[in-house]
């Protein structure tokens, strides 16, 4: 055969002497350049990594060189009882050995034709524990720390070269006893004869422990919540979409939690004391719920629980339960309680997607109910929901195009009759001859934090009409209600200077009206911010009053300008005798304290009898005026004198 053959290595080819030489130079290159290459990554100049591909080339270079021998094998990785049949060259065998038997990888060489194992490296040792010369000795050693399957996953390995002859790998766990166990990757590599067919099998192990292990934590941290270590989303997805294809035959319970009022920890004590009760809630959880539930955080204060089990209400009751004991933050104990709601399966076409939505609408009903409670799933929420959405996107857009109303209800100092103000109040028409009551658009619109927004346009439309009513009623003053989210804000005293000094009228004649919970969430705040306005010269009005959690505490830190008594009260005045001693009461203390009152809701000429005998400063209600948009007020405004009216407030009744 000439030296253009592309079969050079057929072990009866004819070739001349300067080829057979030329062959073995380049076998030679071949084999040094592993050996160079096994050098520079011992020494730590390469990565580690190229230790395997150093030993390849080793093998190339050996195998190169007994293909091309004279009816001698020169064989590199054989083992010493074989090669006593082949003349080897003793400086390059000797080389080859070092090298491989420094190798962490176990190195085996399997003969196909007699079934036997004729190298093993000493990596052997370091993986299997055992000696390579077990191996040698019998073929089935390396069986030994297999499990039954695993045996049969290698011995299919073995023989894969009939009707593979790529390179090819595998990977299974190496069982060591004493629960330990390593992981051990096997890559094949066949080795044809002249005929083409496999004769031996160069077999590289490694071990992949610390590999396999970095996979498994990411698998699990991208599983998993990093801070409870409880299964997150995905997984919850995941596993429910199984639970789902294959439910059981009790039925499935899907539970989803909500920690309430989570933020105000935040707030208080710092997210690090948040994150500290995020995990201790989880644990106590995990020592509530039965052995077969999982448990999974959703967000930062949700937590999902599957559940198989007919009826969830047993087990909503343990959940709300578990709470009852407090957590412990800077050595203080705290209480929190929790709204859940749940969803049950099967029911028709129910999905993943579903039983999370349904079981969401339940624990957002629980919360709207005053939290603290279980919610099971009914039709009904659905319908609710999508009207809910459908309210908050009608809001959005009304907000984004200023279109809410201001109507104004007139306040009458009672002493003399005479117009001392009025109070904004907003209006808004979804569509024509829709009108939507405040008490359901204003918490949206607290809940969606838009309220901060519609403030801002509130102030200046307001201020605007202020200042064109004080040019006929000088001393009139304009009431505006103001949201809790707003006294959070720092931006409100900002945007009320802005608006008195570019719309131009004194900062006394605004009067920013907030309801006791807007103390609630952080009272320092809340203020502190009062309190700056307080000294701008704004004037305060506490709205509402006896119907919060602790009136006389908001009194004494808040300290307003003005305190408007809740129409709850002037309503049964006249029938009830506790309400008629609440009104006077509050009265007494009020005027004590320095400040005036207003009596909201006043509706007879009766009431407005008694709250002048009991000493009330001024009267709002239906009597006196119905909430009138701007129009109404212009014409009103014609018939009036510029300081005081002529006749009975009633007459304004519209």
């Amino acid at each position: 055969m000439s030296t253009q053959s592309k079969e050079p290595m057929v072990e009866d080819s004819v070739m001349s002497p300067w080829a057979t030489h030329k062959q073995r130079l380049q076998g030679t290159a071949v084999l040094c350049l592993g050996v160079s290459l096994f050098c520079l990554a011992a020494v730590g100049t390469l990565p580690s990594g190229w230790l395997g591909l150093s030993a390849l080339l080793l093998i190339a270079g050996g195998w190169w060189l007994w293909q091309q021998g004279k009816a001698a094998t020169i064989s590199p990785l054989a083992n010493e009882t074989a090669s006593t049949q082949h003349h080897h060259h003793p400086d390059t065998m000797q080389l080859i050995r070092e090298a491989t038997d420094s190798l962490d990888e176990a190195l085996m060489i399997f003969d196909v034709t007699i079934g036997r194992f004729v190298h093993v490296s000493p990596g052997y040792l370091k993986l299997w524990q055992r000696e390579p010369q077990a191996l040698l000795d019998n073929p089935s050693d390396w069986m030994q720390s297999l499990s039954t399957g695993e045996r049969w996953q290698l011995l299919r390995s073995l023989t894969r070269h009939r009707h593979d002859r790529q390179p090819y790998r595998i990977e299974f766990p190496l069982h060591l006893g004493s629960h330990q166990h390593k992981w051990v990757q096997m890559r094949f590599y066949p080795e044809q004869d002249g005929t083409g067919q496999t004769s031996k099998l160069v077999i590289l192990a490694d071990d992949i422990t610390a590999i396999r292990q970095q996979e498994e934590r990411l698998r699990f941290e991208a599983n998993h919540d990093a801070l409870t270590g409880l299964p997150n989303h995905k997984l919850l997805r995941e596993r429910l979409a199984l639970w789902l294809e294959s439910p059981p035959s009790s039925g499935l319970s899907l539970y989803v939690l909500d920690i309430d009022h989570l933020k105000q920890i935040n707030d208080v004590y710092g997210h690090a004391a948040g994150d500290q009760v995020l995990r201790e809630f989880a644990e106590r959880l995990c020592t509530t719920i039965p052995a077969d539930a999982m448990l999974s955080r959703l967000s930062s204060d949700e937590f999902a629980l599957i559940y198989a089990g007919q009826d969830g209400k047993p087990l909503a009751e343990r959940l709300l339960n578990a709470m009852r004991y407090p957590f412990i933050i800077d050595q203080k104990p705290c209480y929190l309680t929790i709204s859940l709601g749940w969803s049950h399966y099967p029911r028709p076409d129910v999905t993943v997607e579903s039983l999370l939505r349904e079981a969401d609408m339940a624990m957002r009903s629980a919360k709207q109910e005053g939290r603290n409670r279980a919610q099971n799933y009914t039709q009904e929420m659905g319908q609710q929901l999508l009207e809910s959405l459908k309210l908050g996107q009608d809001l959005l857009r009304a907000v984004n195009h200023n279109s809410f109303e201001i109507y104004y209800q007139p306040i009458y100092e009672l002493s003399t009759g005479r117009l001392s103000g009025a109070e904004a109040l907003l209006r808004w028409q979804r569509q024509p001859g829709e009108w939507i009551s405040p008490q359901q658009f204003i918490p949206q619109l607290e809940e969606s934090r838009l309220i901060i927004q519609l403030t801002d346009w509130l102030l200046w439309e307001t201020g605007r009409q202020l200042k064109v009513w004080r040019e006929r009623w000088p001393d009139f003053t304009l009431s505006v209600n103001v949201s809790g989210l707003s006294l959070q804000d720092e931006r409100l005293l900002e945007t009320a200077n802005r608006v008195r000094r570019e719309v131009g009228f004194p900062a006394s004649a605004l009067e920013l009206e907030v309801t006791e919970t807007a103390f609630i969430a952080d009272p320092e705040q809340a203020c502190r911010i009062a309190g700056e306005l307080q000294d701008a010269g704004f004037s305060l009005a506490q709205d509402d009053f006896g119907t919060g959690y602790s009136s006389l505490i908001s009194l004494q830190r808040f300290a307003p300008n003005r305190v408007k008594i809740d129409r709850s009260f002037i309503r049964n005045v006249m029938t009830d005798s506790q309400s008629r001693t609440m009104v006077e009461s509050i009265l007494l203390l009020v005027h004590k304290l320095g400040m005036d009152v207003v009596a909201e809701g006043v509706e007879t000429d009766e009431q407005l009898a008694l709250l002048r005998e009991l000493g009330c400063d001024y009267i709002q209600g239906f009597y006196s005026g119905r909430p009138l948009p701007v129009a109404a007020w212009q014409q009103i405004a014609e018939h009036l004198p510029s300081r005081e009216f002529g006749f009975e407030p009633r007459q304004l009744v519209v």
